[in-house]
């Protein structure tokens, strides 16, 4: 289920962003098959700025929220603390080799995930 919503997205992604590149390209002047030296020098610049500014505008603009997420001092000491603590309780019920065991570790790993997803 996941894979297919995952895919539908995808396909969405792809057809708005086709969509809109058909829609920029034909407003600045592009010809199709015309051939790139053919192009008009405003044409060239756009083909240029689409390919290079635009993408490196976008990602400038995803690096904001991560200069915003605290990672420092006592907030990642206690993630650290906790990942160590989780990566030995399932080391303790793996290496027991017990399938009740296993299936607890399992069990508390989705309940960790389900948990995360809320907070």
């Amino acid at each position: 289920m996941i894979s297919t919503s995952r895919g539908l997205a995808s396909k969405l992604v792809r057809i708005a962003g086709s969509t809109l590149r058909s829609i920029l390209m034909k407003s600045f002047g592009y010809v199709q098959g015309a051939g790139f030296l053919k192009q008009s020098d405003s044409t060239k610049f756009f083909l240029f700025a689409m390919s290079t500014i635009v993408p490196f505008i976008t990602g400038s603009l995803g690096i904001i929220p991560k200069m915003f997420y605290d990672l420092t001092g006592k907030r990642r000491d206690k993630m650290y603390e906790d990942l160590l603590a989780r990566r030995a309780q399932v080391a303790r019920d793996a290496s027991t080799g017990n399938s009740e065991d296993l299936a607890r570790a399992a069990e508390f790993q989705m309940n960790i995930d389900s948990k995360q997803s809320l907070d």
